[in-house]
């Protein structure tokens, strides 16, 4: 057996290079038999984490998600669907390479068969702590429900904001904006492609 093991992150996380004080805050988590065991982890990296002296031979990686600070990577994707002089929308933050996509897709199946659209937006700079909260803002909206979105693990099902507007006359300006004010993310989407890639319909 050998002495040294490697286990690949999963490709949302980020890390930056070694990262000492993350040792503590993750565990390889051994599937057995008769049931399950934690390793301990030797050294995390931007891609791996290292284990000294493994017990068993295929491990897997768990995070403790919900207490750890961590950096990931995320899509933002809206649907949308004009219908007479509203337009309606609801945007998903998803973590990158991750099964949330098809998750959403199947959950939007039957709306995209009444007229909405799936619009792929830009996507953050930056990375973002998971967990995390965000307010979506459009200058132009009459609602956004909730006004806040969370960045959920990746064996979660993701949580959206609805946004109503009722001018269909100007582009689509969104931004999402931190608890600490600070603006992570900003989108147009014009009213040429808007109008373009939505079906109207007369409900």
């Amino acid at each position: 057996m050998n002495d040294t093991i490697f286990v690949f992150l999963p490709p949302f996380y980020c890390c930056s290079g070694t990262n000492p004080s993350l040792r503590n805050e993750m565990k390889i988590l051994h599937v057995e038999e008769h049931g399950v065991s934690l390793e301990e982890v030797h050294e995390v990296t931007r891609f791996h984490a290292k284990i000294l002296h493994p017990k068993f031979s295929l491990i897997s990686v768990i995070l403790r998600l919900l207490s750890l600070n961590v950096d990931v990577h995320c899509d933002v994707v809206l649907y949308m669907a004009v219908k007479r002089s509203t337009v309606i929308s609801r945007l998903y933050l998803l973590l990158r390479n991750s099964s949330q996509k098809e998750a959403v897709q199947e959950r939007e199946k039957n709306q995209v068969s009444q007229g909405f659209s799936e619009l792929v937006l830009s996507s953050p700079n930056e990375s973002l702590k998971l967990n995390s909260w965000f307010a979506l803002k459009n200058p132009h909206s009459t609602s956004i429900n909730p006004e806040k979105i969370q960045l959920l693990p990746a064996d979660t099902t993701p949580s959206c904001c609805k946004m109503i507007m009722r001018n269909t006359g100007v582009d689509i300006e969104m931004e999402l904006i931190g608890d600490d004010e600070r603006t992570v993310w900003r989108d147009m989407v014009p009213i040429d492609e808007y109008i373009t890639e939505t079906h109207s319909t007369s409900k």
